[in-house]
Formats: structure tokens, sequence, C-alpha cells
């Protein structure tokens, strides 16, 4: 009798072992399909809110965090206050050039094309300011020499970027683009100061200058239809001779970054 328990009891103990296996093999199966899916595996309120991200279009707001500025030597000549060219006049620069950082603003909107892929489309603004020392020539006067002429150029662009999410969360999204723009000069203004003068000059300028770039960024929600990111990338502009002399034609390959807010509609 006390061989028939034992036997009934190894028994059940093989039966629970073997009923306990199915399971756990179920489970690991279960996150495998869950790890190739690629999706999170978190609680549901996750899924609802990285669903809101994908299916609706995004609303971005963004500057500059880092532009570095560059510096250099040159000259400089074109038209006065819009009349035609003319080679007698112009700015000759002779020393102390520096560019500064350049400012940039812009306006995006996001759309998803499935849960990794994405377009953007926006427009910007850019202010690029050098400073220098030089003289004006004026075929109808004699040249003037400047010891500080700030030169500011105002930009108004427009661009398209490729976006891929390589990892996602319910907080976080990490992800890597790539996009071309373009560039139209709205104005290129000098402010000229000596001792004794102050002057100022328009020069008219009618070109486009084209930009590409790649980059990465890393975005965190801050609630359910606000996140804040940082997009770090680097982009080259495009020569072109029409284009008025500023760090941007000078250093073309550059690196910057975008930090900016990102609002789901």
């Amino acid at each position: 009798i006390a061989e028939e328990a034992a036997e009934v009891e190894a028994d059940a103990v093989v039966t629970v072992g073997n009923s306990a296996e199915p399971a756990a093999e179920e489970k690991s199966v279960q996150h495998v399909e869950v790890a190739e899916s690629g999706r999170w595996d978190g609680p549901e309120v996750d899924s609802e809110q990285r669903q809101l991200r994908y299916r609706r279009p995004a609303v971005s707001v963004w500057g500059n965090a880092v532009n570095p500025a560059a510096r250099g030597n040159g000259q400089f000549s074109g038209t006065l206050a819009g009349v035609d060219f003319n080679p007698g006049v112009g700015i000759i620069e002779s020393g102390d050039l520096s560019y500064l950082p350049p400012v940039e603003f812009g306006l995006g909107l996001r759309f998803a094309l499935s849960e990794r892929w994405s377009i953007g489309l926006g427009a910007d603004y850019s202010l690029l300011s050098r400073k220098f020392t030089g003289l004006f020539l004026d075929p109808h006067d004699l040249p003037v020499s400047y010891t500080s002429i700030v030169n500011t150029q105002h930009w108004l662009g427009a661009r398209a970027n490729i976006y891929y999410s390589i990892l996602s969360s319910d907080k976080v999204d990490f992800y890597v683009r790539a996009g071309a723009g373009a560039q139209w000069c709205l104005a290129n203004d000098y402010a000229m100061k000596n001792d004794s003068r102050s002057d100022n000059w328009s020069s008219k300028v009618d070109a486009t200058q084209f930009t590409v770039g790649a980059g990465f960024g890393i975005q965190y929600a801050l609630g359910r239809r606000v996140a804040i990111y940082l997009d770090p990338s680097l982009n080259y502009w495009f020569k072109n001779e029409e284009v008025p002399k500023s760090s941007r034609t000078v250093s073309p390959l550059g690196f910057g970054a975008e930090l900016g807010l990102r609002f789901q509609l």
C-alpha cells in the first residue's frame, strides 16, 4: 500500500510539472511575438497614448539650440537700395570679420505614414548677422571708412523631412530623420558707423539657397498631447554665387540642433 501511494504521489508531481511547462512556454512565445512586432510591451494606457501619437498629426514649434558661428575675411559688392548692379558701388571688407550665431525658429506639421514612418513639412525663419570693418565705395562720392559694419540678413524657408522611429514607448521616442529645404532672402541690410557718421545700405538679393540635412532626435512626452524634443543634425548648404556672404557660405557644412515642442492635434 505504501509503495502504491508513493507511485501515485510521483505521478501527481510529474503531472503538475508537465502542466506548468506549456504555460511557461506560452508566456515565452508571447514575449517573443511582442518583441518581434516592435510594439511596446506595457500597460494598456501606454498603448492608447502611443496610438494617439501615430494616428494624429502633430504641430511643432522650435528654435535653434546649437548653431556655431564662423570666422573669416573677404569682399562683397552688390546693389545699392535696389538699384541695378554697379561695380563701383559696394563694400570692401578690410578685417575684424566675425559671424554671430544664427537665430532660427520655425513651425512644422508632422503626419504619420505608419507606426514607425512619418513625414514632416514646415516653414522657418533665419536671422544671419556678421560684423566687420571696411570701406563703402560710391562712384559719386569719396570712399568712406567705417570702423563698424553690421550686416543682417533675413531669410524665409520651407523644408520637408522623413522620420523613422527606432525605439518608442509611451514617454520616449528615439528617431532618425533626413530632409531637404530651401530659403529665400527677404532683406540684406548694412548698418555702418565711424567716429563722425552712421549710414545704412541695403542690397537686393534675388536668389535661393538649398540645403540638405540628416540627424537624430529624442522626444519626451510631457502630457497626453504635448512633448518636448531635441533634434541634433548635420546640414549642408549648397553654393550659390548670387547669395550674399554669410556663415552658411563660408562654412556650408555645419552642426545644428533644434529644441522645440510638439502638440498632438
